[in-house]
């Protein structure tokens, strides 16, 4: 993870004209990442990367409760063993929380719990 963006609300409306406002009290945060392909088959960053919010009262966010485009987002192309990809990954999150990031490496991977300040 390369950084986190709590309150990135104004750059992922000005990423596409069809990103709608955030739901009252939540904000939309942008996680940006590397991800480099170690396995010996293809896999698809943006598909086989789990980034998830984890609230300070224990509920998770995913990518998929809020469809936006983010700025420069991670990319869905294949990646084979050694190649990199570095992008975003909007989250709609509770404004002023407290939570962390769960990252997770693939559908079965337990994850690992990022700070997010």
């Amino acid at each position: 993870m390369n950084s986190y963006t709590a309150d990135a609300t104004a750059q992922v409306k000005e990423a596409n004209m069809f990103n709608e406002d955030p739901a009252e009290g939540t904000t939309y945060a942008l996680v940006n990442l590397t991800v480099t392909r170690e396995g010996a088959d293809e896999a698809s960053p943006m598909f086989d990367v789990g980034v998830d919010y984890v609230t300070a009262a224990g509920n998770v966010v995913t990518r998929g409760d809020a469809f936006v485009v983010a700025p420069d987002a991670l990319s869905d192309n294949e990646l084979f063993t050694g190649a990199s990809a570095t992008g975003n990954i909007a989250l709609q999150v509770p404004a002023d929380d407290a939570g962390v990031l769960r990252v997770k490496a693939g559908m079965f991977d337990d994850g690992v719990f990022v700070a997010t300040s």
